[in-house]
């Protein structure tokens, strides 16, 4: 574990991909941006292939995005939009350069600054962006491995799809707080409605580390938020304690080996030979379309986050963990109207629906159980027809299956006990196993709470707990 001045040497800085999954056709030419699922290189064309003799079209539905994005982050949206060409050779990169933004040498990217606010350790912090710009996303390379032999493909069908790109200014300290950037700026992204997080590939992110001013490396291949912080984490280790580098180097990330590994030096600037695209003219940036898009820029997670607070007297920290994700704010909102009861159904589904859709790897946007059937629950408990444990019993069940809960309940037969004869033996029965348990009852309240979780347990959680509670003080006073 590093201490705190060694980890202020740290800096860590993220390049985040994002897919206008919004849009219907790529970035500069008519082909479908829904590339996933079909056949190697039919989604192409000779304007994303870069055929000789072809002309890109800007796609302005991309432009009009990529300014609500740099809007969503408050940065600066630049008064043209001009494209460079990233040269360099890579198998997926089909015509042998990129068309992308380039903030130098006069060139311009679509927004400039910018920030992402996130809490750690119960403290706020902005995170300054240095830039967002517009570029093509490149091909796809597919291995595929039989036995010893192993074969590479490409399919470049998802060439020329719109991608925006973050890039934050490298003032991170911790691996946790990428992720937690991550994370802010997937959910804004959704919440703008110009990114669907569920798409395989969506957003991507390359991480850039240094220590103490040394060499810096660049992280690439990471698939998933948790990746990148341990990803992070491997080189806050390895940086700290082994000999520094000389050089700056690109590194992969390798799941299975928990470990990174040098794929080679990092290219400079000059190694990709930017210089404006001379197909694409600059495009003016008209300040009424800006305004216009400012206008009609939706709720987004830092004033949804305060509304939950505000209006449904929730605490912050159990607001942020629903407005984290989208979709389960929106189950949460959806679900209230038909319970009145938000700390309840906020309690609920981010206890114990969430979790059971992550253990079983269940898309929440896909999930068939219904935010109505949550509030059937909670206002089933609420009025006392279940018990806490025989509700998460009944839930394990049906936010699989997706069946309504009342009947779900009526076929399995399940019903609260509240006969207190019933209860008689097996509170006996449990002072028998237990004798020590009859002496300090009377003297300690939390003995009477563990007499009643382990009644429950035999009774399967059908006992009404106030019930039991008299009945179980009752019997103790009796034996005293």
């Amino acid at each position: 574990m590093l201490s705190q001045e060694e980890t202020s040497k740290l800096k860590i800085g993220l390049e985040i991909h994002v897919q206008l999954t919004n849009l219907k056709t790529k970035l500069f030419c008519p082909c479908p941006s829904d590339y996933r699922g079909k056949k190697p290189n039919e989604n192409v064309c000779p304007i994303c292939l870069g055929l000789p003799g072809t002309l890109p079209q800007v796609n302005s539905k991309a432009i009009e995005s990529a300014i609500a994005v740099c809007l969503a982050f408050k940065a600066k949206v630049q008064p043209y939009v001009a494209f460079s060409r990233k040269n360099y050779f890579y198998p997926d990169m089909n015509k042998n350069y990129q068309i992308t933004q380039y903030d130098k040498a006069g060139g311009a990217t679509i927004g400039i600054g910018g920030h992402v606010t996130i809490s750690m350790d119960g403290e706020r912090r902005e995170i300054p962006f240095r830039r967002i710009q517009l570029e093509e996303d490149p091909g796809r390379l597919v291995h595929v491995e039989k036995g010893s032999v192993r074969k590479t493909y490409i399919d470049y069908n998802r060439a020329g799809i719109a991608l925006v790109e973050v890039v934050t200014e490298p003032v991170m300290h911790q691996p946790k707080e990428a992720r937690l950037v991550l994370e802010k700026i997937q959910t804004t992204l959704e919440h703008l409605g110009v990114l669907d997080p569920s798409f395989e590939g969506s957003m991507r992110c390359d991480a850039n580390v240094s220590y103490a001013g040394g060499a810096r490396i660049e992280i690439k291949n990471i698939n998933s938020f948790r990746e990148v912080e341990q990803a992070l984490r491997f080189e806050e280790l390895r940086l700290a304690y082994l000999p520094k580098l000389e050089s700056n180097v690109t590194k992969r990330w390798g799941e299975k080996e928990g470990v990174t590994a040098t794929s080679r030096e990092k290219e400079t600037e000059e190694d990709y030979r930017y210089f404006p695209e001379p197909d694409i003219p600059p495009i003016l940036v008209d300040e009424k379309l800006v305004e216009r898009i400012r206008r009609h820029l939706p709720e987004l997670p830092d004033e949804r986050l305060e509304r939950f607070i505000r209006a449904y007297k929730l605490p912050e920290k159990l607001a942020s963990i629903l407005v984290m994700e989208k979709p389960v704010a929106d189950f949460f909102e959806e679900a209230l109207q038909f319970s009145n009861d938000p700390k309840e159904v906020a309690y609920w589904l981010t206890n114990e629906v969430v979790r059971r859709w992550r253990e079983c790897d269940v898309d929440c946007r896909k999930s068939k159980f219904k935010p109505r059937n949550l509030a059937k629950l909670v206002n089933m408990v609420k009025e006392g027809a279940l018990t806490p444990r025989m509700a998460k019993s009944v839930l394990w069940d049906v936010v699989l299956t997706g069946e309504d809960v009342e009947e779900y309940i009526e076929r399995k037969g399940i019903s609260i006990i509240r006969d207190p004869n019933m209860f008689k033996q097996v509170i006996l029965k449990v002072l028998e196993e237990k004798p020590n348990l009859r002496e300090n009852a009377s003297k300690n309240e939390r003995i009477i709470d563990f007499i009643c979780g382990e009644v429950q347990k035999k009774l399967d959680g059908r006992a009404d707990p106030i019930i039991l509670r008299n009945e179980v003080k009752k019997l103790v006073e009796e034996e005293d």
